[in-house]
Order: C-alpha cells, then sequence, then structure tokens
C-alpha cells in the first residue's frame, strides 16, 4: 500500500490552562486555526512553556503525574498502542504527516499530554495540547495591547507663527516623527519593542480636521497647514498620533525583527494662541 503524505496546513489547537496542570481534552475545545493566527502563536507558546517547566521539574517516570511529548501522531511510540478510531489523534496506518512551511525554520511537530491521578493510576489516553507550530511560536506574542501599555512620549506640537496667527494666513504646523525603544520582560523573556509615528490626525478649535501621513516640517516649508478665518483666543492645536510597533526577543537566535498587529495612538496639544485680524486704515 503506498504510503499517502498529509501536509497539515491548519494547525488543531487545544486550549491549554496553567502550567503544571493541563485537563484533559474535549471534543468542544478543539479549534481549526492558521498557522499564522496569533491565537495560534499564544496557545502554542503556552503550551511549549507548559512542556519546558515539567522538563525542568525533573520527575522521575514513577512519580511522575502528568507526560507531554511531540510526535506527528499519538502512536509514533512504541510504547502507545494503536488508538481506536473514537480517540482524537488517529490516524489511518499508512499516513505520513508532515507540518506546514514556517518563516523560522522547519516546522515544530504536535504537542501531545497524557496524565493520572497517581502513580499506581492508568495513564490517560495521549490527548494533543497543539498542533504544528513553528519556532517563532516558541517566542512570546507581542500583542498590540503590550504596545498600547507602553509609556510612549506624545510628540510636541508647534504652530508658526508662535503666540500670534493672522485669520485667511495659512498657519505651518509641525511634529517630531522620531521613533521610540522600550526594553520590557515579556513572559520572562527580554523583549525590545520599537514604535514609530506613521499617521497624524489634526483637530482645530474652529471645528475643522484633517490627516496626513507626513508629520509636516517647519518654516519655510508649507507642508502641513491650516487657515483659520476667524478670530479667535487662546485656541490650540490638537494632535493624534498614531504609532506602529516592531519587537525582537534577546532569546530568538535569529534576533529578528517581528511586527506588531495594530495601532497605538498618544494625544497632544499646541501651546495656546491667539487668531487675530488686521484692519487697514487711512491716517494723516
Amino acid at each position: 500500500m503506498p504510503t499517502v503524505r498529509l501536509i497539515l496546513t491548519t494547525a488543531f489547537v487545544v486550549a491549554a490552562t496553567v502550567l503544571g496542570a493541563v485537563s484533559p481534552v474535549r471534543a468542544d475545545d478543539v479549534v481549526v486555526t492558521a498557522p499564522g493566527d496569533d491565537r495560534l502563536h499564544a496557545l502554542a507558546f503556552k503550551a511549549s512553556q507548559a512542556e519546558r517547566a515539567w522538563r525542568a521539574a525533573g520527575v522521575s517516570e514513577a512519580e511522575r503525574l502528568d507526560e507531554y511529548k511531540r510526535a506527528a501522531r499519538c502512536d509514533d511510540d512504541t510504547d502507545v498502542e494503536e488508538p481506536g478510531i473514537d480517540q482524537r489523534c488517529y490516524i489511518p496506518p499508512g499516513i505520513e504527516i508532515t507540518g506546514p512551511t514556517c518563516e523560522d525554520g522547519p516546522a515544530i511537530a504536535p504537542l501531545w499530554f497524557r496524565f493520572r491521578v497517581s502513580p499506581q493510576a492508568a495513564w490517560s489516553d495521549w490527548e494533543m495540547l497543539v498542533g504544528w507550530s513553528c519556532p517563532e511560536h516558541l517566542l512570546p506574542p507581542v500583542s498590540i495591547e503590550d504596545l498600547r501599555v507602553l509609556h510612549i512620549a506624545p510628540p510636541d506640537v508647534a504652530v508658526q507663527p508662535a503666540d500670534e496667527l493672522l485669520v485667511n494666513k495659512p498657519a505651518i504646523l509641525h511634529t517630531l516623527a522620531d521613533a521610540q525603544a522600550f526594553d520590557t520582560e515579556i513572559a520572562g523573556f527580554d523583549v525590545e519593542i520599537v514604535a514609530e509615528p506613521f499617521a497624524w490626525d489634526w483637530a482645530f478649535d474652529d471645528g475643522e480636521r484633517f490627516s496626513t501621513d507626513v508629520p509636516g516640517e517647519p518654516y519655510p516649508s508649507f507642508e502641513v497647514t491650516h487657515t483659520f478665518v476667524t478670530p479667535d483666543q487662546g485656541s490650540v492645536v490638537r494632535l493624534t498620533t498614531s504609532w506602529r510597533g516592531r519587537y525582537r526577543v534577546a532569546a530568538d537566535p535569529l534576533h529578528k525583527w517581528r511586527t506588531i498587529d495594530g495601532r497605538a495612538t498618544t494625544e497632544s496639544s499646541s501651546e495656546p494662541f491667539d487668531v487675530i485680524e488686521l484692519r487697514t486704515r487711512l491716517t494723516d
């Protein structure tokens, strides 16, 4: 009988619990997730941390109450009996399974788990905690929420000329477009995060607002301007800056920059200024 190759381009992901205590799998726990999905990354990382903690504990085989292993199928090991058709890990004989294509190297085989209530009790069936994953999934996922909790400094808003502006004359607007770097720790890993501004939303006391993909430049540039048509005292320009993030994990052997999906925003405003109107008059 020829061998049939089955390439798993999706992973069957089972929700893992806290390290060292994983509940048996139920049929309604199984979720089909694309290999590049953030949820797969989070669950694969959590499962790998559980396996790592289990190995680090070093409990003897006779005394351990749980076991982990990585295998393409649950019956790869000679000490595991051929599973029945009713088991979730059942794969017909003659099927060869390979993982998805990964960015950072060969795919990592699924992680299996079994447990027993005491050293004298029988083992449960092997259950799959996470399906095929990638080397990058062994590193902590960094989400947009991790970027948003950082103290990104809102950039200053400059208006030229300062203090007093003339009605019906364009005022020059500009701000800084510098990236900001942060060193933080996520799930015990040292992580470097860089936040970069990429969009600016300007709002004015006269009710006008607009967005730009450039931060503007000081005089003599007129790249970003706004014209006030009525006098006003103590007016300000309000700015919402959008930031995108990238990160790299110190433990990553590739030392690779990775993108954070989503955006963070900061709010800032200019110093108050007056908008005045100059009138001409005849003199002797």
